[in-house]
């Protein structure tokens, strides 16, 4: 095996490194953070998105989230499934709605509780009452065959 293609990546690499470092841009032009940056980012991790946007001339909201995620600084926490929640799921999943149930659970949101609904298999995917004909004996056969057994069809 060749290296002359790993070291044109590696000098191609350098490359690129030193242009961003030289410009402060990124290959796609978005402005690489600072470390400046980075600090102040921590600094205002209590404080609202809304309120700190104004100390981030050039930058958005989203990319400030965006940054905060990636400096491991998220707000968004999500909590795991207690067995007493996954309880009040089992008991009302047939007889209310979604956002019955979230009301049920104040921490959590309709999509989480559809969410773990499915996880749990207590909300199944529809299901037709038989496979769709083709006219085709040998292959409609098979089709029912495999529907009878709970075999996959997306082949078919």
């Amino acid at each position: 095996m060749s290296l002359s293609y790993a070291s044109k990546s590696v000098s191609l690499a350098e490359r690129s490194r030193y242009r961003i470092e030289r410009t402060g841009l990124a290959p796609g032009g978005k402005r690489v953070w600072s470390n400046a940056e980075d600090k102040r980012v921590v600094e205002t991790r209590t404080q609202k998105l809304s309120v700190i946007v104004h100390l981030f001339p050039g930058r958005t909201e989203i990319a400030i989230r965006g940054r905060r995620n990636k400096l491991g600084l998220s707000r968004r926490t999500c909590k795991p499934w207690s067995t007493e929640e996954d309880k009040i799921l089992r008991q009302n999943v047939s007889a209310m709605n979604w956002w019955q149930i979230s009301a049920l659970m104040p921490a959590r949101t309709r999509a989480a509780v559809q969410g773990r609904a499915r996880l749990l298999g207590l909300c199944g995917t529809w299901k037709s009452k038989e496979p769709k004909k083709r006219n085709i004996p040998l292959f409609d056969a098979v089709r029912q065959r495999a529907w009878e057994d709970g075999i996959g069809q997306t082949a078919f």
